[in-house]
């Protein structure tokens, strides 16, 4: 295999194989009971004595009594590893079905009515064995004003981060402070999140078996303390020793990464055997690294891919999340273009602990934050919080690059505060999960474009070697009108990958700045971290125009120091639409062309049609959500947002992330 180095987005994690070392390269409560499952095989000892192996026991924890209100849940422990299919049926009580949690070993919900709960667990492993057991809650009746919930209990594996978040309804006096402790199970490690919310970042212990920890959050009021409980079963996980999943620096691999349990989503797929070691194991090496034979791009399947198709090539770490995608598939892919780009793809992997989404050309496979999918509060509750690894790299810099998607001059991403629980429409993921789908899906037809799909790949070999076989489409994109700023180049070193700033860079002011940009050939600032993103940013910008009808705006403000509303950001230049500038629009048009040929003529026309409109200098981004100063076109101008309509902060953190993938 002739490779180099390759980063993976995630707490500065280092993706690297220790057997090209030699080679030159690149840095780029209580209660259940328990089952078991006999096995007929013996084991000869020495004496020749048969001896039956100890049987699997199932065990259950978790609140066996609460109060109404209360956020109660259940987790699953075993003896013996390997099960990793969890499903739970309610028996009895009040519906509260379908679980946020199911798919795992652990679920959690809001007793909303008092009464008598049961609920049954089947555990499976993929050679079929089955073990069950049921949990009963029993759930008295509460008139208490105030209510604390500690969410989400849940299955994590050994060594890994997770955030949880207490919530409280009601509050009798005014809340004076919250704390987080560990009241069983082996020591993990809590850490309060210091941005003044309620949550607390935990980094689960080692363990030799399945353990369950239990953790406690105190809200302390003027009128009294209130407490909730969490369980959460660390599961015991084959031995990490990938070359691949790894944390470190320089190059070196310092330990293995912590992966969530995933399964396939289709439990009858052609690929559930192979899919989670092929693209999301902790023991993924250079000696298994799977072939295109063992695990096709799907467009080797299918030129038009079904629906169904895509799905078997789905990895996924809760129910909801595969349940959701396939949904977005059927009713929300009205042209066509995702199932035509996930052709370039060898899986989709949708879990809890991916934060931020990316794709990586060593396996084939998009990895998807699952922030993107989720409509009901129960399904953020098992999402991690933990924050983007890359929040305080531009701390040193004196500008800020925000950016914003826009229709009818509104925002098209309503936000929503995690603390008021809202639900959200299914269709709120159209523009949501879409524009991170062109994203991610551009890099993967970057990868493995439709052009060398038809090639004649080698199915012995694997996916990284053949997507080399011949150009990548960024490289078509480059020579077009290509950026030229050093000065953004070096930048981008700073801001995307934490190189430490220079004295330069730290007084480079927001003119200075927009002097650089605005008069190169980059639609985003993001452009400039690598030529995968530059092509990704045009055709998801592009798409998102064409498809949508949406808008993308991109400023260069100040970097305010306690910044209170969006205005405190002041523009000193911005542009929405600059995808159709003179020097970019043939740039996008390409990117088109050679990740989605089907839409080029289209998408080539609607490019044409765009005039950019320029923000207003000296205003604050959110005085721009409707640009009315001279230089702008006006042809944008709509309906002005009510005065009570909440302008979110700017939001400078690409949508997605991919290192550079250097070859």
């Amino acid at each position: 295999m002739t490779a180099v180095l390759r980063n993976l987005p995630g707490r500065a994690l280092r993706v690297f194989s220790a057997s090209l070392l030699a080679l030159s390269v690149t840095a780029c409560g209580g209660g259940g009971g328990g089952s078991d499952r006999g096995d007929s095989a013996g084991t000869n000892t020495g004496g020749g004595v048969p001896i039956a192996p100890a049987p699997v026991q199932l065990t259950l924890a978790g609140d066996s009594s609460a109060s109404q209100g209360d956020s109660v849940g259940v987790v699953a422990s075993l003896s013996e590893q390997g099960y990793n299919r969890f499903e739970w049926e309610q028996l009895s009580g009040p519906d509260v079905m379908p679980l946020a949690g199911n798919g795992t070993a652990g679920i959690s919900f809001d007793a909303v009515f008092s009464g008598e709960y049961s609920f049954r667990l089947t555990a499976s492993n993929p050679e079929g064995d089955s073990l069950q057991d049921t949990f009963n809650i029993s759930v008295a009746p509460s008139s208490a004003s105030t209510r604390v919930q500690f969410r989400a209990d849940r299955a994590v594996s050994e060594g890994a981060e997770f955030s949880l978040r207490l919530n409280a309804s009601h509050v009798s006096g005014s809340v004076e402070s919250w704390h987080f402790e560990q009241l069983a199970g082996p020591q993990a490690d809590l850490v309060e999140d210091d941005s003044g919310q309620p949550v607390v970042f935990v980094t689960a212990p080692r363990v030799s078996g399945d353990q369950v920890i239990t953790l406690r959050a105190t809200l302390e009021t003027t009128a009294g303390s209130f407490s909730d409980t969490a369980y959460v079963v660390v599961q015991d996980r084959p031995e990490a020793n990938s070359d691949y999943f790894c944390d470190g620096d320089g190059e070196y691999c310092a330990k293995s990464v912590p992966l969530n349990p995933v399964y396939s989503y289709r439990a009858d797929s052609p690929y559930r055997d192979v899919l989670k070691d092929c693209v999301y194991s902790n023991q993924l090496n250079d000696s298994n690294l799977c072939t295109l034979r063992t695990l096709p791009p799907i467009g080797l399947i299918s030129s038009a891919p079904t629906v169904d198709q895509i799905m078997d090539h789905v990895l996924v770490s809760h129910d909801w999340m595969g349940e959701r995608f396939e949904r977005f598939l059927t009713q929300l892919d009205n042209h066509g273009d995702f199932a035509r780009l996930l052709r370039s793809v060898t899986a989709v992997v949708i879990s809890s602990d991916v934060r931020p989404s990316f794709y990586w050309s060593l396996t084939g496979a998009i990895y998807l934050d699952p922030d993107s999918l989720w409509l009901s509060p129960e399904e953020r509750d098992v999402i991690n919080e933990q924050p983007d690894y890359r929040s305080g790299f531009s701390s040193a810099l004196n500008f800020v690059t925000p950016w914003r998607y826009v229709k009818n001059n509104n925002y098209v991403f309503t936000y929503y505060e995690v603390k008021d629980r809202h639900s959200r429409d299914f269709y709120e993921l159209e523009a949501d999960l879409g524009s991170l789908l062109y994203h991610e899906l551009a890099h993967a037809a970057d990868a493995m474009s439709p052009a060398k799909l038809n090639s004649g790949l080698d199915r012995d070999d694997i996916f990284f070697n053949q997507a080399q076989s011949a150009s990548f489409v960024n490289k078509s994109v480059t020579a077009v009108n290509p950026m030229y700023s050093p000065e953004l180049y070096a930048l981008a070193e700073v801001r995307y990958r934490g190189a430490e700033a220079s004295d330069t860079q730290r007084e480079y002011t927001p003119a200075d700045i927009a002097g650089f940009f605005f008069p190169d050939s980059a639609n985003d600032f993001y452009s400039y971290s690598s030529p995968w993103e530059d092509t990704a940013m045009l055709f998801e910008e592009t798409m998102m125009s064409l498809r949508y009808g949406i808008e993308r705006d991109i400023a260069v403000t100040n970097r305010p120091v306690s910044p209170m509303t969006a205005d405190d950001y002041v523009v000193s230049r911005g542009q929405r639409g600059r995808i159709a500038s003179e020097r970019i629009r043939p740039r996008a048009s390409t990117a088109v062309q050679g990740l989605l040929p089907e839409a080029w003529a289209e998408a080539d026309a609607h490019l044409k049609s765009i005039l950019p409109m320029a923000m207003c200098a000296g205003e604050g981004w959110g005085q721009n959500l409707t640009p009315a100063c001279e230089g702008s076109s006006g042809l944008l101008r709509f309906a002005a947002p009510m005065p009570s309509q909440r302008i979110p902060m700017p939001v400078e953190h690409p949508r997605s992330f991919i290192p550079p993938t250097r070859f």
